[in-house]
């Protein structure tokens, strides 16, 4: 037999396998938690797992929908295809992200380093620049000087907001 039509016979054999499985493959995917349902699309659509879901995996292997060949896969390819299909009914994408905190302080910090860092390297690097500049501090000095506390404020009434739906959501 050729090639291509081994390559085509195989490839409706496993569609076959996966409408023929469907009831099953569903009543193993309804038995999974979030996370297992999780780690096995991860699984099927990239071929990767995270690491720090080893009890997750461990308990996958146990129970036969994932096997290593040599490296860690769904139990078939009829089930890594029904796997992407739920995946993608449930929602798993969604899954995934939630609880997912963006670290705002350490995003915060990084651009405030890298504005000093810019302006000092600006100020030593340009003379003239920097010798203009200091000669308007002693002027805009005295008319900034009240807005300060204005500012102040503000600052710490979006953090203590930002802290106050933190706690909610979480």
């Amino acid at each position: 037999m050729p090639e291509a039509t081994l390559k085509v016979w195989k490839e409706n054999l496993i569609a076959e396998m996966t409408i023929a499985a469907r009831p099953f493959y569903e009543s193993l995917w309804t038995g999974c938690s979030k996370d297992e349902k999780l780690a096995l699309r991860q699984l099927a659509e990239e071929g990767v797992v995270n690491p720090t879901n080893t009890a997750v995996i461990a308990k996958l292997l146990r129970n036969g929908l994932v096997r290593r060949d040599p490296t860690f896969r769904p139990m078939n390819e009829s089930f890594r295809r029904f796997v992407l299909e739920e995946q993608q009914a449930d929602g798993l994408d969604a899954w995934e992200h939630h609880g997912v905190a963006l670290p705002w302080g350490s995003i915060t910090a990084t651009i405030l380093s890298v504005s000093v860092g810019l302006t000092v390297l600006l100020f030593l690097s340009q003379q003239q620049l920097a010798e203009t500049w200091t000669s308007y501090i002693p002027i805009l000095a005295p008319a900034l000087a009240p807005a300060f506390p204005t500012v102040a404020r503000l600052v710490a009434s979006i953090q203590l907001g930002a802290k106050g739906t933190k706690e909610v959501s979480g």
